[in-house]
């Protein structure tokens, strides 16, 4: 708020309200006096003139005059202030907004801090290395963009500040409202711990959903704690000219680990695994050599890359790697669940009997779900239950194919279960794209029940079966026109699942009522 009483500018300022104060001091009685030097020639003084040599200038007009000029001058500075002015949203294909991290206090509250500010700077002006030092071929398909306050406001037009939250799941929001407001994929933030802790800092990287991340690139959404921490002992040196070379080291080493983390992520939601994987070893490896110590975040997107590459054996160990350095770490347990459920699929399903792959997939899925709160909002409970539905269908046409109806009836009872728990999760959300994949295993779930009835001869209950079958996968279609700028759900999940099994379950209800199929 203003102060409603400013102190006064000083002569040097608001010549254009001074202006007509003076036009005011007109008066009849006016006295003029001058006093002109010895030799003077050509000067003539007057209550309403200036002559100045041959030119006699009424004064009323050079006292426009100025204060023309000082208002064209101040009219050309604010121009030229709005027009330096720079965007307020990224432009890039890949963008990262690098935010001010604060600081806890004793109490656990939030303060700005300087250490914080020059913190964020230096990974910001890391990660323009790491940027500017891609080949120009990367550069020209990525188009990378980074952002920090400390730009000039002629590149950036909008602040980012710090991400403010009392929790881990609200400052996710929060990063994540500001990349959809600037157009970020990723926001890196977080708070330095308070002085005496003995906790390093590691900063927070939110991966934020949107319409253009491949149907894989979901799971990578959400917080990820990215390469070794800085600890205390070093952030109490910053900005200490006599240990500035050794601190500059260190914090070069973590910076490296981080930027390197960043590109990957660049590469996998891009598409291209290969460099990706590349990228997450050689940050694990540095970040290995130069700490000692190992990251189960790397690990988990070393173990995707290989998963995303069909290479199961490698992934298995990445992710077994994982949960050796952090054993409740539910992403590790949900890509190694996915390991083992893919094994499973692979085979026949009256082979799954002879491998334990498939009740390894189902501890695995019940291990995330039980941890899915050390990784909020990142759907981890959502994934983990869609994960134990598609569990309980291969399991459920494993014993159909063994004979027993039963517990075929029984499994596939429980896969309808799971992916409506996950569908209910997510009802107050946004995320179709999820919730179309929950409709698609519901009606996957009801489409093999609806099968089994056929088999056992109850024409009727199969009929109910498919229509319900048919509802799911019409919800799943509904899920596309919530998002239509989502090309991979209307294309990958609708066009080529929801659409080809409806039309499934229409010709076997047509079948049943005497249709044509």
């Amino acid at each position: 708020m203003s102060d409603p009483h400013p102190a006064d500018p000083g002569p040097e300022r608001h010549i254009s309200r001074r202006i007509p104060q003076l036009l005011k001091k007109r008066s009849p009685g006016d006295v003029v006096a001058a006093e002109v030097g010895e030799g003077a020639r050509g000067v003539a003084v007057g209550k309403n003139i200036v002559q100045i040599g041959t030119l006699a200038i009424p004064a009323w007009a050079l006292l426009a005059l100025l204060g023309g000029v000082a208002l064209g001058v101040g009219l050309l500075g604010w121009m030229a202030f709005h027009k330096a002015k720079g965007p307020t949203s990224m432009s890039g294909l890949f963008n990262v907004a690098v935010a001010n991290f604060g600081e806890l206090d004793s109490n656990g509250q939030v303060h700005p801090s300087q250490k914080g500010e020059l913190l964020s700077r230096r990974l910001f002006e890391g990660l323009q290395i790491e940027f500017n030092s891609l080949p120009k071929n990367i550069q020209q398909d990525f188009q990378p963009q980074v952002w920090h306050d400390s730009l000039d406001p002629a590149q950036k037009g909008a602040t980012i500040g710090m991400i403010p939250g009392n929790t881990t799941s609200e400052q996710e929001k929060a990063a994540c409202a500001l990349a959809v407001r600037i157009n970020a994929r990723l926001v890196v933030y977080g708070n330095l711990p308070p002085p005496g802790s003995s906790t390093d800092f590691i900063p927070q990287v939110a991966v934020c959903n949107n319409s253009q991340l491949r149907i894989d690139a979901d799971e990578i959404v959400g917080g990820h704690q990215a390469g070794g921490g800085v600890p205390t002992s070093l952030l109490a040196l910053l900005n200490q000219p006599n240990v500035e070379t050794s601190v500059n080291i260190k914090l070069n080493t973590w910076s490296n680990t981080f930027s390197a983390f960043t590109i990957g992520v660049m590469y996998d939601l891009q598409g291209r695994t290969d460099l990706a994987l590349k990228v997450f070893q050689q940050a694990q490896d540095e970040l290995k050599s130069n700490t000692g110590k190992e990251s189960e975040v790397l690990w988990f997107f070393i173990g995707r890359e290989y998963l995303l590459l069909n290479q199961d054996n490698e992934a298995e160990k990445a992710f077994t790697q994982a949960l050796n350095t952090n054993n409740r770490y539910a992403r590790a347990h949900l890509g190694l669940g996915t390991v083992f459920q893919d094994r499973a699929n692979a085979l026949e399903p009256i082979q799954r009997a002879s491998t334990p792959d498939l009740q390894n997939a189902i501890d695995q899925y019940q291990q995330a779900l039980q941890g899915a709160a050390t990784s909020p909002g990142a759907l981890v409970d959502v994934k983990a239950s869609l994960g134990l539905a598609i569990t309980s269908q291969l399991k459920g046409e494993m014993q159909a194919a063994l004979g027993d109806v039963g517990a075929a009836t029984d499994s596939f009872t429980a896969e309808l279960q799971q992916a409506q728990a996950a569908r209910q999760s997510l009802s107050e959300g946004k995320e179709f794209r999820t919730l179309a994949q929950a409709y698609l295993t519901e009606g996957e779930a009801y489409h093999e029940l609806g099968q089994l009835k056929l088999m056992a001869g109850d024409n009727q209950a199969s009929q109910d079966l498919f229509k319900k079958a048919i509802d799911a996968y019409e919800q799943c279609k509904a899920q596309r026109d919530a998002a239509p700028a989502d090309t991979v759900l209307s294309e990958q999940v609708v066009g080529q699942l929801c659409i080809p099994y409806q039309q499934l379950a229409q010709d076997a209800l047509k079948k049943i009522q005497g249709g044509n199929p």
